[in-house]
């Protein structure tokens, strides 16, 4: 007897799934690598404190996107923000997002997001 969510995992395509989960692992490094990057132009007192942030944003990304950014982003409201229906990532497993799975959608999002985060608040200085 299958469940809803091994009916959505089996209606998605593998070769699409397996190409979005290897982009996800592959931009996941940019954060850490840009925050080195930028510890180069430092001190060597001072280096880690330019790698930090880097550290700081994935964490706080991470548990933004999970509580509210999904919902926001993605959810079935009107206009541009969305309604609380995937409030916690509730009902993200369950369902196909075209021929991939919902929630690797949402971990490639929340890379995006994290990446953008990060440059623009590396850009401040």
């Amino acid at each position: 007897m299958y469940s809803s969510v091994q009916e959505a995992w089996e209606a998605c395509d593998r070769t699409d799934t397996l190409f979005i989960l290897v982009c996800t692992v592959f931009c996941w490094p940019i954060i850490p690598a840009v925050g080195l990057g930028y510890s180069g132009y430092s001190t060597r007192r001072s280096g880690l404190a330019s790698f930090i942030p880097a550290v700081l944003t994935v964490c706080v990304c991470s548990i933004q996107w999970f509580i509210v950014g999904y919902t926001l982003a993605y959810g079935e409201g009107a206009g541009v923000i969305g309604d609380f229906s995937y409030l916690f990532h509730k009902g993200v497993l369950a369902e196909p997002v075209g021929t991939i799975p919902a929630i690797l959608f949402s971990e490639f999002q929340l890379v995006s997001f994290a990446i953008h985060d990060f440059l623009s608040e590396a850009a401040k200085g």
